[in-house]
């Protein structure tokens, strides 16, 4: 602290004025980090554990029937109001033992989340109904995700992950935030995009085509299951054949040889050959290795060798952080920023495994939710506006009748559905009655009213 801030402080004092919130940092600094991001009303961790309000989760309605009647039974929680102070009650439930996955373990395994970007838009479904808005811009941005990025981290359990999506125009700053939130050597990917596309000509710039995924482990021993997909092209990302690849890696390793379909070779001089003797040998039982009688190599003796092993490509490959061959948005629903299930699946699937507990706390149309109950996991939903709420709701909905009608085990295992108020029941009402408003989204429809909903709850803070 600096004289002159000692002298300010005191002047405050003997006036009898109170210290604004500014003065916390500096009277109580935080841990000094090697580095982090300092901007205005930035709160201490401390203070934003302390000051943040756990609040009561009221059932409102039960769908089906309610089987949370003994420690391992489950009830997925579908919650409307301010998601901070509802994952305050969900920290205080985790260290209650009430937020478990299927195995035992507490906390939740995997969160990804898809927040309002800070560009200071409004997204509308039809001109008097409001999907979200992402007015809060600046430094108010930062903070208000900072805040939800600390109690999403006390939510995990040890071996969870967080799945970020953000883009350009605040994704440098997340990328600070959350480096604090969870240290920088649980940082793990940053995973590539697809966004809508725009070809618009005569900008001085590039058309943006991409978003980001900040992918964070709550330790260095967070759950993922490697992902497999068709093989791409590098250069036009279109699904390709499997070639005959040659065996040959640089540099030299020990020992050299190997037998590749009866014979004893050597590799070509300053190389070695790709594969172990294990690996060669199942490649042959599978017809994947052959000679190639066109190509001579010298060898490290120096012998002239006629004829080079090769291998066939498998026909997937494991998923890398180039996520473009999937959509990033889907363009048929009018939910705006709606992200796929394609996406949704594989962030699930590399994640978490059945029973686990998957949570977004900004469910927009409830896709997370729907994907996480196909996939056989446990989930939870936060939604802050009443439109939402009542459309991820019919989302799961959708997905309940579908799976009934194809004869599947169709279940919604235990749903806590969440409100402030019995506005959720207006705003229903109201919905229902809009000229155009289609029955995808609308909960009470006629097609909606007699699909089965099992064993969930709708609840109220």
């Amino acid at each position: 602290m600096t004289p002159e801030q000692r002298e300010e402080i005191a002047r405050i004092l003997q006036n009898g004025d109170e210290l604004s919130p500014e003065w916390a940092r500096i009277l109580f600094p935080p841990e000094k980090r090697e580095y982090e991001l300092v901007y205005y009303g930035k709160e201490r961790e401390e203070d934003i554990l302390a000051n943040t309000m756990a609040v009561p989760l009221q059932p409102v309605r039960t769908f089906g029937k309610n089987g949370r009647n003994g420690k391992n039974q489950w009830q997925n929680m579908l919650i409307f109001g301010d998601n901070l102070q509802v994952m305050k009650s969900l920290v205080e439930m985790k260290k209650a033992g009430e937020v478990c996955n299927a195995d035992g373990t507490e906390g939740v395994r995997l969160v990804y989340i898809d927040p309002p970007f800070g560009t200071g838009d409004e997204y509308s479904i039809t001109d008097d109904v409001k999907a979200y808005s992402a007015k809060l811009q600046g430094s108010r941005f930062i903070e208000f995700l900072r805040k939800r990025l600390i109690m999403l981290r006390d939510l995990l359990s040890q071996d969870g992950s967080m799945y970020i999506r953000i883009d350009y125009h605040f994704g440098h700053y997340i990328k600070g935030i959350a480096d604090e939130v969870f240290g920088p050597q649980n940082f793990q990917n940053e995973i590539v995009i697809n966004r809508f596309k725009r070809q618009l000509r005569g900008l001085r710039g590039y058309n943006v085509g991409t978003d980001s995924l900040f992918v964070y482990g709550r330790s260095p021993r967070f759950t993922f299951n490697e992902q497999l997909r068709k093989r791409l092209c590098s250069f036009c990302g279109q699904e390709k054949d499997p070639e005959w690849h040659h065996m040959v890696s640089p540099g030299l390793r020990n020992p050299p040889e190997r037998i590749i379909l009866g014979r004893k070779l050597l590799p070509p001089r300053k190389s070695h050959w790709k594969f172990r003797q294990s690996r060669i040998d199942a490649l042959e039982q599978t017809d994947h290795i052959r000679i190639n009688w066109d190509v001579s190599y010298t060898d490290l003796d120096g012998n002239r060798i006629k004829g080079l092993p090769e291998f066939l490509q498998t026909e997937d490959t494991p998923v890398d952080t180039n996520w473009t061959d999937i959509k990033g948005y889907v363009l048929s629903t009018r939910y705006p920023t709606e992200n796929p299930e394609e996406l949704l699946e594989r962030v699930v699937s590399a994640g978490s495994n059945p029973g686990d507990i998957v949570l977004d706390s900004f469910a927009g149309s409830g896709t997370t939710c729907a994907v996480a109950e196909k996939l056989g996991r446990r989930w939870i939903g936060m939604i802050v506006a009443s439109w939402r709420f009542i459309q991820c709701r019919s989302e799961c909905l959708i997905f309940e009748k579908e799976s009934a009608t194809k004869d599947q085990d169709s279940r919604l295992s235990h749903l806590h559905c969440i409100t402030q108020d019995s506005t959720i029941s207006q705003s229903s009402r109201n919905y229902r009655g809009r000229r155009g408003a289609s029955s995808r989204y609308n909960f009470f429809s006629a097609e909606m009213s007699n699909t089965k909903w099992a064993a969930c709850n709708w609840m109220g803070i």
